[in-house]
């Protein structure tokens, strides 16, 4: 069986090594991008990716996880979203353009990212807020 390829992207490299290691601990090939701008240049590369997972705010990038949300959907309509967040209104703020995403406010525990994970790629695609 194949192993599910997550992105992980986050301007904040603590997120990024602890997501990266709960998911690789839960056996999930990780891919890692410090920016928007090098999330996108992986998606467009055409590399299979299952499940984006992505911080919403990522200053210094010409994309945020919105902008990222966006352009994922654009490429691969049904791969599940899921944007972290510590604006606990965020959910009221989405834009209607953008494909299902799953929001997880910060502060969480990474430790739970691996079941997430598992649920939404059971589900194929990942629930509209």
């Amino acid at each position: 069986m194949t192993k599910a390829t997550i992105l992980v992207v986050d301007d904040d490299q603590i997120e990024v090594l602890l997501s990266t290691t709960w998911l690789q601990n839960a056996g999930y090939e990780v891919l890692q991008a410090a920016s928007g701008d090098e999330a996108a240049d992986i998606l467009q590369t055409g590399t299979h990716i299952d499940l984006v997972l992505t911080d919403w705010n990522m200053p210094g990038s010409r994309l945020d996880g919105i902008g990222l949300a966006k352009l994922a959907g654009a490429l691969h309509p049904k791969l599940p979203i899921v944007l972290r967040t510590a604006n606990h209104e965020a959910a009221d703020n989405l834009p209607s353009v953008i494909p299902p995403i799953t929001i997880i406010y910060k502060p969480y525990s990474p430790k739970n990212l691996p079941e997430l994970v598992g649920r939404l790629l059971k589900q194929g695609i990942s629930s509209l807020r």
